[in-house]
């Protein structure tokens, strides 16, 4: 059984430290991870973006700012997508080949702009921790460890409560571990087809604001 764990929203400008903690929970499991990132905070934080490269986990294109893509006119869209690669490029040496849209929301024309990017997706997602709302470590365990072979399970840890999502992975990794789960990026998960995540799930609700919570503080 195989399933792709997803953070979003990093690195964490808030409380710079945050991510790294979640790099050596994922580290001391020997589990790779994607990391979809936002742009704004790629260049805040460099070189904790760095690291999560280093540590063998993917970076995926999460916009620059966090917008509403279809809202935006085509150039905005592109450059979205093209100030991040840049961010993320500088940072780690490596341009992104994945793409997720702030709150899941997309259409043909935001896809076909990522294309020109060279951006593969939407990647979306099959399970939701619900994470940035706070909902309590228990509960996100919960999700977690109810997960089924194929999910790509959506987490942050670029949000407010990303703390207790931190808590959640390092109890629930083992006891899914024990449980023969093996953990795999978007691009291992690449191979498998990415049929589940590319298209949305009627079941899925779209989550998160629209503003991640530490952008709405600045």
């Amino acid at each position: 059984m195989r399933i792709a764990l997803t953070f979003d929203d990093g690195p964490n400008p808030g409380n710079p430290s945050l991510t790294p903690q979640f790099l050596d929970v994922l580290k001391k499991y020997n589990v790779t991870a994607t990391f979809f990132c936002i742009g704004v905070n790629v260049d805040a934080l460099p070189d904790v973006t760095k690291q999560i490269a280093d540590a063998g986990h993917l970076i995926g294109n999460h916009t620059y700012n966090h917008p509403s893509l279809p809202t935006l006119d085509d150039n905005a869209v592109l450059e979205q997508f093209t100030k991040t690669n840049t961010a993320i490029q500088n940072a780690t040496g490596q341009t992104p080949t994945y793409f997720r849209p702030p709150m899941g929301e997309t259409d043909d024309r935001v896809n076909g702009l990522a294309a020109q990017a060279g951006l593969t997706g939407p990647i979306l997602w099959t399970a939701d921790t619900k994470d940035y709302t706070g909902p309590g470590v228990d509960s996100i365990i919960q999700t977690l460890l109810s997960a089924k072979d194929g999910d790509v399970i959506l987490c942050h840890d670029g949000v407010l409560t990303s703390d207790q999502t931190l808590q959640a992975i390092d109890q629930a990794i083992p006891q899914l571990q024990q449980n023969g789960v093996e953990f795999i990026t978007i691009a291992q998960q690449a191979v498998r087809g990415l049929e589940k995540v590319l298209r949305p799930n009627p079941t899925i609700v779209i989550p998160h604001p629209s503003v991640p919570l530490l952008a709405q503080q600045r």
